[in-house]
């Protein structure tokens, strides 16, 4: 387990994917916008879209639950992807996990994509449970070190 991380707020501000970001990535894979919908979650208690200590040390174990950490999901629009074209989507993904990386680099900060997504545990958060198009695909860990 990797311990001693802590998001600290006071000297970290976490940088969302824009729109501008989202929009511009979508014109390079020439694909509508909503079809990679990023979602930030934290455990800070605070937050909108709050985990649980229990739900991360389920999901990602190698996370120390007692410390800050964003998680940004990039969940697939089932309702406006073709299935057929799925490599632009992947492509879309892969794009903006990179994007995530970058606007948030800083010195003693870590930025760590994950393929380890599997729906069926995100199915509970309620993002997922009242939108059932949205299928958590892929996440980018954010955390001072």
């Amino acid at each position: 387990m990797l311990s001693n991380w802590n998001l600290n707020r006071n000297n970290y501000k976490f940088n969302e994917i824009s729109n501008f970001d989202i929009a511009r990535i979508s014109k390079l894979t020439d694909e509508n916008v909503q079809s990679v919908i990023p979602i930030s979650y934290t455990n800070h208690k605070d937050s909108k879209n709050y985990l649980t200590d229990e739900f991360i040390q389920k999901e990602y174990p190698f996370l120390h639950p007692t410390f800050e950490s964003v998680i940004t999901v990039l969940a697939l629009n089932l309702s406006v992807c073709n299935t057929h074209n799925l490599e632009i989507y992947l492509e879309k993904i892969g794009a903006l996990a990179q994007t995530i990386c970058m606007n948030n680099s800083s010195n003693h900060v870590v930025n760590r994509p994950v393929k380890q997504v599997i729906p069926k545990n995100w199915e509970k958060i309620d993002k997922f449970k009242r939108n059932k198009n949205l299928l958590p695909f892929y996440a980018v860990i954010t955390t001072v070190v």
